[in-house]
């Protein structure tokens, strides 16, 4: 009988165990970004050198170089709705736009290859959100993340439909796609913008949610950099203590509860 006590006590406590390691793991979801507001394309220095690069794409276009970054092609070539370059890939995409850049205004000030990188975008769908997955990661490391939007086909009155960036944890931003002008009531032909975010990552894997309004947005180019050359130091076993220290006192009391003696506890002694 004691022995079936002990049995039943320990089946007790591994479902204790359980619930207190789940309740003591860390949360598995990718880190908040912390955006800054968005930006109006002005010119190459738009493209931050900051730290080291990670990767950088040019969507549906081909690769091209600003600022001395380099950006690579990444290819929508359509007929699929998930696309794979490197450690990145965008979900829920299923065509792209080729814009036409607009020839007055802030564009005269833009170098040939940055008005190339802002010339194709991957195509932001109104009825379902698009996602960007970032993959090879390392936890600790503080990046940074710049995403550029631009549709110069916009007529001026299309200026409000924005395209979205967010973590899904609450925090996002939206972004103008900047217009080609009126040939009716005159407007600037003006280029779009592009958002700045910081992150520390807390998985391997950091997600980025892209959305638009009532017609399709666009997404020109992304650009990740590790910003800090220091890895943040391993969490320290204090929480691991703590939890074996939780579930060794519960499971010493259901034991004394049933009468089981001479269970070695968590610290070699006896109960």
């Amino acid at each position: 009988m004691r022995a079936t006590s002990f049995g039943r006590a320990c089946g007790s406590c591994v479902g204790l165990a359980l619930l207190c390691l789940a309740a003591l793991a860390p949360n598995a979801r990718a880190g908040s970004i912390t955006f800054s507001s968005a930006t109006d394309i002005a010119g190459d220095s738009d493209v931050s050198t900051s730290g080291t690069l990670v990767a950088a794409y040019h969507f549906a276009g081909a690769a091209t170089q600003v600022n001395g970054v380099n950006f690579d092609a990444f290819a929508i070539p359509g007929g699929a709705s998930s696309y794979t370059v490197g450690n990145f890939t965008l979900e829920n995409v299923d065509s792209f736009q080729n814009i036409d850049p607009a020839t007055t205004g802030t564009w005269q000030s833009l170098s040939s290859n940055y008005t190339a990188l802002l010339g194709t975008a991957a195509d932001i769908r109104a009825d379902r959100q698009t996602t960007l997955e970032m993959a090879g990661l390392t936890v600790g490391k503080i990046y940074q993340l710049q995403v550029w939007v631009n549709d110069a086909l916009r007529d001026a009155w299309a200026v409000g439909f924005n395209t979205s960036v967010s973590d899904g944890n609450g925090n996002d931003q939206d972004l103008q796609p900047g217009s080609k002008g009126d040939v009716l009531i005159p407007a600037p032909q003006l280029p779009g913008q592009f958002v700045t975010g910081t992150f520390t990552a807390d998985a391997t894997t950091q997600s980025v949610y892209f959305g638009s309004g009532e017609i399709d947005g666009v997404v020109n180019a992304v650009q990740l950099r590790q910003v800090d050359g220091v890895t943040a130091a391993a969490p320290t076993p204090t929480t691991a203590t703590a939890g074996l220290a939780l579930l060794a006192g519960v499971m010493a009391l259901k034991l004394r509860r049933r009468g089981v003696t001479g269970l070695l506890s968590a610290t070699g002694g006896l109960i």
